[in-house]
């Protein structure tokens, strides 16, 4: 929403230098938050933070997920898990992938601005990508993750934000949010009880380097800061890493967020303070500008009880409006670099030939086009993970995926029937998906089978 659309019938300064697009971000943010109360202030350092009429500022929720489409915000393309994404070592194909995302978020945005929504899930800062390291299968978050390699992990990272954020001087098309720093990579259950330990050669080779390349070369403009303690420090409240390390010496300008609920870990769970206060005041002292939950709430209380100054919570304030301000959220519609999708477009045709089909690029799309392959699971295993025990059911499903495949090669198709008794159509030349135990010899007898057909 263009702010002063927002000011119809109220009486606001027009001449406010908030209100002037040509100015820059930073001296806007400035002098919005110096018109604010602080009351007013610290219910916009939540993630649901309110509307403010006097001053023309529309509700606005920063929490939107898009570790592999846009998420929980209706139909959008799923690209693979970004574990699978991470198989692909090909980061042109992830920068590709991370643009189509962008560019839905976009229109949904859009859209739900036009319908005057202003939810949860459809706004323009996103919590992705995980950039945290895979060490042990036992975390249960793995599949977020690229994996257990920091290098890997790194250029995977600075692809996405770059393909997410767009490369305008002025605008962001998104903002993405490197997370969880740092060295969160489970165990899950005591997450937010946890100290993480790290020796100084493990936190440098194996726990910081992909945010720092996601900071320094990706231009990241957010971090969510972590559940856990490091070396006995909450990861919200580590002047260590959020001040010295985060904006000291890799120079980040953005703003930080915490994880959801972590600021109330730090007195509940950790024992680090004794009350929300306390905590607050100290995750907003070491950099944490905005809380995934409402623990801010309680800054009325620490300035008062002379726990923070007012002035080192408008600080978090601007950064949190700066970011506002560079989505071009405020600014007439004449501005936008960015195009508006029509809602519900298929951009580009089709997302596969987008983003080639997030699994092999251009190989893949022009594989498909000649040989309109279909490659799975048996159905033993299908039936039993994804159709309740049910193999026939399993061999149903697969037949329909099979028939669409013959029908878009243009072939007559050879019948192979799996133990569940589904049977299986598909074209000679087609890699197929077998259906049901002992189907694989048959199938291949048949000669319904390729090179490359996966079991």
């Amino acid at each position: 929403m263009w702010l002063t659309a927002a000011l119809s019938g109220q009486t606001t300064d027009r001449a406010a230098a908030y209100l002037n697009p040509d100015l820059p971000a930073e001296k806007r943010a400035a002098d919005l938050v110096s018109r604010m109360t602080l009351e007013e202030k610290v219910l916009q350092m939540q993630n649901g933070a309110p509307a403010l009429a006097r001053l023309g500022i529309p509700a606005y929720d920063w929490w939107n997920e898009a570790l592999h489409g846009v998420a929980r915000a209706g139909q959008a393309t799923v690209f693979p898990q970004a574990i699978g994404l991470a198989a692909t070592f090909d980061t042109e194909l992830m920068h590709r992938i991370a643009d189509v995302i962008s560019t839905e978020a976009r229109a949904k945005y859009n859209e739900a601005i036009r319908n005057n929504n202003h939810g949860r899930y459809y706004g323009l800062t996103f919590w992705s990508p995980n950039i945290n390291i895979f060490r042990d299968p036992r975390w249960g978050r793995g599949q977020e993750t690229y994996g257990e390699d920091p290098y890997l992990t790194g250029r995977m990272a600075v692809a996405f934000i770059k393909g997410m954020q767009g490369d305008d001087p002025r605008y962001f098309k998104v903002i993405a949010t490197a997370k969880h720093y740092a060295a969160h990579s489970g165990p899950e259950p005591s997450r937010h009880s946890f100290d993480v330990k790290p020796s100084e050669r493990d936190r440098k080779e194996t726990y910081l380097p992909a945010f720092q390349a996601s900071i320094v070369e990706g231009k990241a403009y957010s971090v969510m800061c972590a559940y856990n303690r490091v070396d006995g420090v909450p990861a919200c409240a580590s002047t260590d890493l959020l001040e010295k390390q985060l904006r000291g010496q890799w120079g980040f300008p953005g703003y930080i967020v915490s994880d959801c609920g972590a600021i109330a870990d730090i007195y509940r769970f950790h024992k680090y303070k004794a009350t929300a206060a306390e905590a607050s005041a100290v995750a907003v002292k070491a950099g944490t500008d905005l809380t995934c939950g409402t623990e801010y709430r309680s800054l009325v209380e620490a300035v008062k009880a002379r726990l923070i100054a007012e002035r080192e919570i408008d600080r978090s304030l601007e950064r949190l409006f700066v970011a506002r301000f560079r989505l071009g959220m405020f600014d007439p519609p004449e501005r936008a670099v960015f195009e508006d999708p029509v809602f519900g477009k298929r951009f580009g045709g089709t997302p596969q030939g987008r983003a080639g089909g997030g699994a092999e690029g251009d190989r893949a799309a022009e594989k498909r086009e000649s040989d309109a392959a279909v490659e799975g699971v048996d159905a033993e295993d299908c039936g039993d993970r994804a159709f309740g025990g049910r193999s026939d059911r399993a061999a149903r499903q697969l037949q329909r995926v099979l028939f669409e495949a013959r029908d878009a090669a243009g072939r007559n198709g050879a019948a192979v029937r799996g133990q569940g008794g589904g049977t299986l159509r598909a074209g000679r030349d087609v890699h197929v998906a077998i259906a049901g135990a002992g189907a694989f010899k048959r199938a291949h007898a048949a000669g319904g089978l390729g090179a490359r057909t996966a079991r």
